[in-house]
């Protein structure tokens, strides 16, 4: 029993993470607003993680009255998002370094 939960709250805990840099790329890429809390983006992936964990459980999958199918494809869409979300982090990781890099070079050089 505390195998699994220790498995759900070590993935809550780096999807939070990963919830930060995402928050952090898109305020960094100005698809957000500066002053919104990173909250905002972790809590969406936590609940997409959890309706995954959700549809894949053995219980529900067992007891469920709704049809496999259904389940099959849920499974598959909030797959598809989270990899989407994950490719598009990893692809801007670097340039939010550069541009990191860069905003302390000119604040370095120009003192601004």
């Amino acid at each position: 029993m505390t195998e699994p939960l220790l498995r759900f709250i070590s993935y809550l805990i780096g999807l939070s993470g990963f919830g930060v840099i995402v928050a952090e790329v898109l305020k960094k890429w100005q698809i957000i607003s500066k002053n919104l809390s990173p909250v905002w983006v972790i809590v969406p992936i936590l609940i997409l993680f959890v309706v995954k964990e959700v549809t894949n459980s053995p219980y529900i999958r067992n007891n469920s009255k709704l049809s496999p199918n259904i389940l099959n494809i849920s499974a598959v869409m909030i797959n598809i998002i989270l990899i989407i979300l994950s490719i598009l982090a990893i692809i801007s990781i670097p340039l939010l370094w550069y541009g990191v890099i860069e905003e302390t070079a000119r604040k370095a050089v120009w003192g601004k």
